[in-house]
């Protein structure tokens, strides 16, 4: 069960990093990460999570309100009791939030990036850099495009 956003990110399998890459793509500025330590710290930084949070649709930030209001009390069910909703539109939102690199769950336990440096995992801070990220094939460039503005929705 992935504890912290680095270990998450470390045990995502390559088609979903693949994905999440593509969506954060500020994730593939250079110089690239070397481990996932950093990517998770670049994925957290406030500029980052500003523009995946303008990716986010309302039901999916309403849904990540919830997961930080109820903090280690944050479970799917949890969350659809808080709204008076069925599980399936809180499954539905947390997938788009996961997708977006804004959640993830460990158990049951729904969680969400901080930013701390005390998140990241000893493994990934170590320097594991054995795992290539998706399209880098020993370039230095992951295969992303310079990152996009995100124009911001007027509700």
């Amino acid at each position: 069960m992935p504890a912290t956003f680095a270990e998450h990110l470390e045990r995502l399998d390559h088609e979903a990093l693949t994905a999440l890459l593509t969506r954060r793509r500020d994730a593939c500025i250079e110089p690239l990460p070397a481990d996932f330590s950093r990517l998770a710290a670049r994925l957290t930084s406030a500029s980052s999570l500003r523009d995946a949070l303008m990716q986010a649709d309302s039901d999916a930030l309403e849904v990540g309100r919830a997961v930080v209001v109820l903090g280690e009390e944050a479970t799917r069910p949890a969350v659809a009791d808080l709204f008076d909703t069925q599980l399936e539109h809180v499954d539905r939102a947390v997938e788009r939030l996961a997708a977006l690199g804004l959640a993830w769950e460990s158990g049951k336990r729904l969680r969400y990036p901080t930013g701390s440096p005390s998140t990241s995992s000893p493994r990934s801070a170590a320097g594991r850099t054995s795992r290539n990220w998706p399209g880098r094939s020993g370039s230095t460039t992951c295969g992303c495009s310079p990152p996009h503005t995100v124009p911001r929705r007027r509700d």
